[in-house]
């Protein structure tokens, strides 16, 4: 599964540098077209403005750069029964996308601005942390981020996840609801946690734009896998500015 996780990041990161690059080509180009196909009475100003891409989407949190960052995933009780695996593969399929758009394995790509510099904690570190202090689950997040020892915690708890559409057991459907929250840790002896972004009701679906996919055309683990995928995808793109067309353009 990570293998298929870093395959796509070097291809996003590939699409994510030519997109900038191609957009400057185009508009320019694009500019061009208009004026000489508009030459009676045709709104140039309104017509460029349609043709043109939808600008870029702000990173929700940009301040991970240059920082030693942990991802710390809980996942409610009844999932974790139903999902065993659950926590780690968040944990760990987040890590791996962020740490190739840090370092991306082909070094002819650059790495994403905002991930530059960036030093990342084993996530199977935290997860046995978690294991060996179950009294943790519950306590206030910024008291856990303080004991981490790096200076940005990505705190992941999901709240709900489920494979079936909730208006038809007889479909697959995925769906993950979460809180999100990025915590900033001063260095010293004397650590402090703060809530730097938060989002309390983030949440994910697969497939994005269809009501489900029938039993016939699927199974519940590829279902469970791609859900994986496209809920640590969301997560990735909270961090950096992305073309607006990414979900579209990478199915």
């Amino acid at each position: 599964m990570l293998g298929e996780v870093g395959n796509n990041i070097k291809i996003f990161t590939r699409i994510f540098h030519m997109k900038n690059y191609a957009r400057q080509l185009g508009a320019a180009a694009l500019l061009v077209t208009l004026l000489l196909t508009c030459v009676s009475g045709c709104n140039v100003i309104g017509a460029f403005a349609q043709a043109m891409p939808d600008p870029p989407i702000a990173a929700a949190y940009s301040g991970l750069k240059d920082q030693t960052v942990g991802v710390m995933v809980w996942v409610d009780h009844g999932a974790s029964i139903d999902y065993p695996m659950l926590q780690s593969e968040v944990a760990k399929g987040l890590t791996t996308k962020l740490s190739e758009l840090t370092m991306p394995a082909d070094k002819k790509t650059k790495p994403i601005p905002e991930l530059m510099g960036i030093r990342y904690r084993d996530p199977l570190e935290i997860i046995k942390f978690q294991e060996n202090h179950p009294e943790l689950e519950g306590m206030p997040p910024k008291d856990l981020a303080v004991r981490l020892g790096v200076t940005r915690v990505i705190y992941i708890e999901i709240t709900d996840f489920a494979l079936h559409s909730p208006e038809s057991p007889d479909v697959l459907k995925g769906l993950v609801a979460a809180n999100v929250q990025v915590l900033e840790v001063t260095p010293g002896p004397h650590k402090v946690a703060t809530i730097a972004y938060s989002d309390p009701n983030m949440d994910s679906n697969y497939p994005k734009e269809q009501s489900g996919v029938p039993y016939e055309d699927a199974t519940p683990d590829k279902v469970y896998k791609k859900t994986v995928d496209v809920f640590t995808t969301d997560l990735v793109l909270k961090f950096f500015k992305h073309p607006s067309d990414y979900d579209k353009a990478n199915g």
